[in-house]
């Protein structure tokens, strides 16, 4: 992914950090969230130019993730905008696996794993006299495993 004309580039950044922690230790010990089995935050200690070298990629990652969010937001908004009469817009997300759970089960009841993928759509759409309006849509299937989108519509 190539940058805009505006953006300084990651060595210009590179030398910003370096020339801001000229006065630091050789040693840098900062804290950064790491997931592993869970979400843990970590006080990390690295030599100052392997900081810098880590802190200029992942301010790389954030710039590109930053612009493909802003894309696919003003290309989402576009499209509702302009939905025609005889189309929608249908924006979806996958919800959970959703298990079955009874407050005062019986023990029997405690060992069944019966559950169910919820899947939710929103449909942007527009009346024949050209208001818009939106109609919320969910799926309940025993499905719980992964499918492609149109086996799963056909099986559910």
């Amino acid at each position: 992914m190539t940058r805009c004309a505006s953006c300084p580039g990651t060595d210009i950044l590179r030398q910003f950090l370096s020339d801001l922690a000229d006065e630091e230790d050789e040693q840098i010990t900062y804290k950064k969230w790491t997931q592993t089995d869970g979400s843990k935050l970590e006080t990390i200690t690295e030599e100052k130019e392997e900081f810098i070298a880590s802190l200029v990629q992942l301010i790389s990652n954030l710039t590109k993730h930053h612009y493909i969010m802003r894309s696919q937001s003003a290309f989402s908004a576009q499209s509702k905008a302009n939905v025609s009469i005889d189309s929608c817009v249908l924006l979806s997300d996958f919800s959970e696996n959703f298990s079955f759970i009874i407050q005062d089960a019986f023990q029997g009841y405690y060992w069944m794993n019966d559950s169910a993928t919820l899947l939710s759509f929103m449909a942007y759409m527009k009346n024949e006299n050209g208001s818009a309006f939106n109609a919320p849509l969910c799926i309940i299937s025993e499905r719980t495993t992964s499918l492609p989108f149109t086996q799963f519509c056909n099986s559910a």
